[in-house]
């Protein structure tokens, strides 16, 4: 497109192009125009007819020109659709002009508004803005405003605001973890002196250990300050706890540390005793004299059994993505037997061997069936899989003649004989490992 055409079109026909083209096509052309740009975009965002006010008010953020903060903040106070993104328009101008109206949107009854007001008040730097943050913190209904509030807090690093995420981390709301992982990542950005009882607390909360990984990482920056509520917890009732404490020493443990968590390598619990070997030999990387003594002989034997289980075969604390192996795994196996079973026919074919056609039977059936078993851990059609399964079976006797019957059934006989014994297998794992 020739310059001087480009240059020539109308303001909102450059608007209409960029959206058919992509969003930011117009942003050059808009800036070399600047000067002349400017007043109509802002005339045409400031008309409410106008059906892409959103597209000039993302421009308006990109082309920089505090000229537009009037009309973005009118547009932040009618609480409509538009004004989120006047929100991040104003976000990219970094005007202080708009400090005032995003710390009063955060009393919108949008919650799309009020999420991003707390997002980009984080921005701004203005202590002015802790107090707001602070209530909203503490009072608004969705959880993901409070994250918002929290992550803000951490960026403007304030430490009037430790008391109020101290209170996050206690406070008994639907979907508190978020909050907790928002709240413990603003205290450790802050890296204000402060108890660290409710940090150590919090682990408990947490219903998995992947919950608990940002207090973890918080209470690892900030125990430089105190570890004492730190080491007490290493003697907590709660396992998730104990676990907790020992990983967050790793970066600021000491001689005095080595000592509470040699004793954690007995703990019932395999991630209490991994955490706490995973912690020492950090610490003696980092000078500290610790001895760390070998894995005995059960122990080394537990950790195999658990990797086992956990890895090929569905483990209570780890349903989901054990499933998912368990499924790939005797997926693979099942494409073997397939492949065992073509060679085969081609064997039966050429030397008809009834032993071969026993054995690729057998094979094929206890891996059929192992299908049907366990891929139906990941769906809700296991009788549909199940059924596939023993038609596929007989369609492959049928294939390979009477002598495939001896190994079908000695098959079914394997599989069964298997599944019994991953059953016991589990009763071991979950009554020897401390698995919850």
């Amino acid at each position: 497109m020739p310059d001087q055409y480009r240059s020539n079109r109308p303001i909102e026909e450059l608007i209409q192009e960029s959206l058919a083209r992509g969003d930011d096509w117009g942003i050059p052309e808009l800036k070399r125009r600047r000067a002349e740009a400017m007043p109509g975009l802002i005339e045409l965002f400031q008309d409410k007819t106008f059906p892409k006010r959103w597209w000039i008010a993302h421009a308006l953020g990109l082309l920089g020109d505090p000229i537009a903060v009037p009309a973005l903040v009118a547009a932040l106070e009618e609480d409509t659709a538009i004004s989120p993104w006047a929100v991040w328009a104003l976000a990219d101008l970094m005007d202080p002009r708009a400090v005032a109206p995003l710390i009063k949107a955060l009393k919108s009854p949008n919650q799309e508004i009020r999420e991003r007001a707390a997002q980009v008040l984080g921005k701004f730097q203005c202590a002015g803005s802790v107090e707001a943050l602070c209530e909203i913190l503490r009072s608004d209904p969705s959880w993901y405003v409070r994250c918002q509030a929290a992550g803000a807090l951490g960026a403007l690093k304030d430490p009037s605001a430790v008391p109020a995420l101290v209170e996050a981390l206690t406070a008994n709301m639907e979907d508190w973890s978020h909050v907790v992982d928002a709240a413990a990542g603003a205290l450790a950005e802050i890296d204000a002196p402060l108890s660290l009882k409710p940090l150590v607390a919090a682990l408990g909360r947490a219903r998995e250990s992947g919950d608990a990984i940002t207090v973890v990482n918080a209470l690892s920056s900030l125990c430089r300050h105190d570890r004492k509520p730190v080491l007490e917890g290493l003697e907590s009732p709660d396992p998730g706890i104990r676990t907790g404490c020992a990983s967050a020493l790793s970066s600021a443990g000491d001689q005095d540390c080595v000592a509470p968590l040699l004793r954690q390598l007995s703990d019932s619990h395999k991630p209490v005793r991994d955490a706490a070997r995973a912690t020492l030999k950090a610490m003696k990387a980092r000078g500290v004299k610790a001895d760390l003594p070998s894995k005995g002989l059960g122990e080394a034997a537990r950790d195999l059994g658990r990797l086992v289980m956990e890895n090929y075969f569905v483990a209570p604390t780890t349903e989901g993505f054990s499933a998912y192996r368990t499924g790939f795994f005797v997926h693979i196996l099942f494409s073997i037997a397939v492949c065992l079973a073509m060679l085969h026919l081609v064997t039966q074919f050429l030397f008809r061997s009834p032993a071969a056609g026993a054995a690729a039977g057998g094979l094929t059936v206890f891996f059929l069936w192992g299908v049907g078993v366990w891929v139906g851990v990941l769906s809700h059609y296991n009788p549909l899989i199940t059924l596939a399964s023993v038609v596929a079976v007989v369609i492959l006797a049928k294939a390979v003649g009477p002598t495939a019957g001896i190994g079908i059934l000695a098959g079914v006989a394997g599989h069964g004989a298997a599944f019994g014994l991953v059953r016991l297998m589990r009763l071991a794992y979950t009554g020897s490992s401390g698995t919850k």
